[in-house]
């Protein structure tokens, strides 16, 4: 509940319930969002372990392959 970034989406449409297909619109911005989704966690647990944030993204043990999940997500 507490998760926002985890909640489906809700798109719009004129169309009547029942009465057709809307096409989905992907969030263009979703590997963005979820890049900095990542930061954010990673710097929350590096707080808990050293009371304090990092200046350094380095030291938040986030590599490139981690930011390349995100198709899956989709």
């Amino acid at each position: 509940m507490h998760m926002p970034e985890m909640w489906g989406y809700m798109q719009f449409s004129d169309i009547k319930a029942g009465n057709g297909n809307e096409q989905f619109v992907a969030d263009k911005d979703f590997d963005k969002k979820w890049a900095l989704r990542m930061v954010y966690y990673a710097e929350n647990e590096y707080y808990k372990k050293f009371n304090t944030f990092t200046s350094d993204l380095k030291n938040l043990g986030l590599g490139k392959a981690d930011f390349n999940k995100t198709e899956s997500l989709r």
